[in-house]
């Protein structure tokens, strides 16, 4: 397990340490956007790094998800997504979904969650695909930040009509007709590919 220890600045707390690693992994200072608390609580912070990890991709993490209590068995989650858009409206919506669901329950590999609004005039895609997370080696692993422990989950922006497709079939059988989950512009999967990795799989 990736532990993040404050060593001697003992003052910051989990949002700032995290933080501090996602520049350090990220080779960069991030851009920083506030999605104001719908409650008493405090803000969901979305750090966005563009150019990475290569060029025309953004890449977005949020910060303070995690900081809310959860539910009883349920993981501390913070959210990222990783897309070939230079539009920082893609980083936002993950700091919407996170501030929505904050302390409600944890998301799971295979959940889909979308957003109401169109998110960009470039791309039909208003809905994600949770799964592990593509980079740093965080698949299935967890963060030890300070004294709270983190799973970090991506949001893979997906079709409408792909969402139906995930419920009916499965998420496997959706990833293993091989969509590019980083293309926002790309063309929805067919019903045909889907079912047939879903028949293949068995």
């Amino acid at each position: 397990m990736p532990v993040i220890n404050r060593g001697l600045q003992f003052w910051k707390s989990p949002e700032e340490l995290f933080l501090d690693y996602l520049n350090e992994r990220c080779g960069s200072r991030a851009n920083l956007t506030y999605i104001p608390a719908s409650d008493d609580g405090p803000p969901v912070l979305v750090a966005s790094y563009l150019e990475f990890p290569v060029a025309d991709h953004l890449t977005a993490f949020t910060v303070g998800m995690s900081s809310v209590e959860p539910a009883a068995g349920d993981e501390r989650p913070e959210l990222m997504l990783s897309v070939k858009s230079p539009n920082a409206a893609w980083a936002r919506a993950i700091g919407v979904i996170a501030e929505r669901y904050r302390g409600r329950g944890a998301f799971k590999v295979g959940d889909t969650v979308s957003v109401s609004d169109e998110i960009s005039r470039s791309s039909p895609m208003r809905a994600f695909l949770v799964h592990n997370p593509s980079l740093f080696g965080l698949a299935g692993e967890r963060l030890e930040i300070g004294e709270r422990r983190v799973r970090v989950l991506q949001l893979y922006p997906v079709h409408d009509s792909e969402v139906a497709l995930i419920r009916k079939y499965g998420y496997q059988a959706f990833i293993d007709s091989r969509p590019d989950l980083a293309d926002v512009r790309r063309p929805p999967q067919s019903t045909a590919s889907v079912e047939a990795h879903a028949l293949k799989a068995g």
